[in-house]
């Protein structure tokens, strides 16, 4: 018995976990040519929508965003806003780590046609295409 749970141990131990924030899902990018933004995004298709997670890179603050779904007819659905604090960096040098934010869009997959990462009333971040699913 004891070898058995010896053993169980150590391969629980070598099975891979997920990273914290992973991308799941169907994955798109691009990097704004503007701000130099680097946006990813894992999209999962659900019965109701789809479940967005987005990475950014070259985030820093402050600045109160927001994420537009945008759909192949030109609907926009707002997913959500953050507030990246003053002196907070994501994916920089020194601050290699991504912004991470997620949150459900009622836009099916297959009907998306890309994702705003935009500056609250201001200028747009980094838009992420999303070709055809």
């Amino acid at each position: 018995l004891a070898g058995g749970v010896a053993i169980g141990l150590a391969t629980a131990r070598q099975t891979p976990q997920p990273a914290p924030n992973a991308l799941h899902g169907k994955v798109f990018s691009a990097t704004s040519q503007v701000t130099h933004v680097t946006g990813k995004a894992g999209l999962v298709p659900k019965t109701w929508g789809t479940m967005v997670t987005l990475q950014l890179f070259g985030v820093a603050g402050p600045l109160d965003c927001q994420v537009v779904a945008v759909s192949r007819t030109g609907q926009r659905e707002v997913l959500g806003s953050w507030r990246v604090p003053p002196h907070a960096h994501f994916g920089l040098p020194g601050h290699p780590n991504p912004l991470v934010v997620g949150g459900p869009s009622g836009i099916k997959l297959n009907n998306l046609s890309h994702l705003v990462i935009n500056v609250v009333h201001g200028r747009t971040l980094v838009s992420i295409p999303v070709t055809a699913a």
